[in-house]
């Protein structure tokens, strides 16, 4: 349970460094045009 666990909480920081990195893209391209 407690390597389920740390999966499931290592799945979620990637989707949001991921969801962050591409949110900072999309806002550095909006501010460049």
């Amino acid at each position: 349970m407690n390597d389920a666990s740390g999966l499931v909480a290592l799945k979620f920081a990637v989707a949001v460094a991921m969801g962050t990195m591409i949110f900072t893209v999309g806002g550095a391209t909006f501010e460049f045009f």
